[in-house]
């Protein structure tokens, strides 16, 4: 597996995209910037009254790509892209890195699957503090397709959601779980500034050498 970024240096992009955006499109706010080795999208989360009515359209959708998924993010996605083709341009060889934060992590994900059957290159995707939005059969076929990562910041709320008792959507892959100390606060742990502080303490004890 190839981490084309530490994973902070992507939160980092995403927590920029709520200050300024390069690209709104049907409710994906986006921003899109060029690396010598890659592009990186980042997408952010909930901010907007019409955000929060697209997470509520939670019931599943049939996909011939995705099997059952979260219609908002779904269709939204669909949408958007020719938008998002048009402004990251046709150099397809050139890997793209994708990071989302709360819904702008299944928009990630739904994204980068999109971008690669039209022959885009994808490096990677990685979510913080995603909501669950994919039926069991449709994470297996994104997670043979695309190098996903998903991030739980302590006792992060919004990775629980849409309710288990749907018995419907799951998350890709296991999640990395990080900031356990933060456990006592699940709102402020899903705070994107909350999952930056996190990564650099997860990255920092990664590379401490043992001795």
């Amino acid at each position: 597996m190839i981490n084309f970024f530490k994973h902070s240096y992507l939160a980092s992009y995403v927590q920029l995209a709520y200050n300024c955006v390069d690209l709104e499109s049907h409710n994906i706010e986006l921003i899109i910037t060029s690396d010598v080795n890659c592009k990186i999208i980042a997408i952010r989360g909930s901010e907007s009254t019409m955000d929060w009515v697209n997470n509520a359209r939670l019931f599943p959708v049939p996909s011939p790509t995705f099997g059952l998924i979260h219609a908002g993010y779904y269709v939204n996605c669909r949408l958007a892209l020719k938008s998002i083709i048009r402004d990251i341009g046709n150099d397809k060889d050139k890997p793209l890195v994708i990071a989302g934060h709360s819904k702008g992590g299944p928009e990630a994900v739904i994204l980068a699957r999109l971008l690669q059957l039209k022959g885009y290159t994808i490096g990677e995707v990685v979510t913080f503090g995603a909501p669950q939005f994919i039926n069991r059969w449709g994470a297996r076929r994104l997670d043979d397709n695309l190098i996903i990562t998903q991030y739980r910041n302590g006792f992060d709320l919004v990775t629980q959601l849409p309710s288990s008792k749907l018995h419907v959507y799951q998350h890709i892959s296991p999640l990395v779980c990080i900031g356990e100390h933060r456990a006592h606060n699940p709102i402020g742990a899903h705070n994107i500034a909350r999952y930056y502080e996190s990564l650099i303490e997860h990255e920092n004890k990664a590379d401490r050498p043992l001795y």
